[in-house]
């Protein structure tokens, strides 16, 4: 039904967009990682980090943990 399917994508847009509002706006650090890899950082993170969004993306998540953490942060 194209009625349903018009209504399941205009949701998930919404979804997506209120996502990203909160991804952006909120004070805590956020990041997206894949595999490890950061690939996607809020503002709030990269000021936490002192450095810029684009600083932290691609870089591993065990890079920026301290070593008495990584056990917890990683899953080791």
């Amino acid at each position: 039904d194209v009625t349903a399917r018009t209504r399941a994508e205009a949701a998930l847009r919404a979804g997506a967009e209120s996502f990203a509002t909160l991804f952006a706006a909120t004070a805590e650090g956020i990041t997206i990682a894949h595999n490890g890899i950061l690939i996607v950082v809020n503002a709030a993170l990269a000021t936490m980090m002192r450095c810029a969004p684009a600083d932290l993306v691609g870089r591993r998540i065990a890079d920026l943990t301290p070593p008495e953490y990584q056990d917890q942060v990683l899953g080791a």
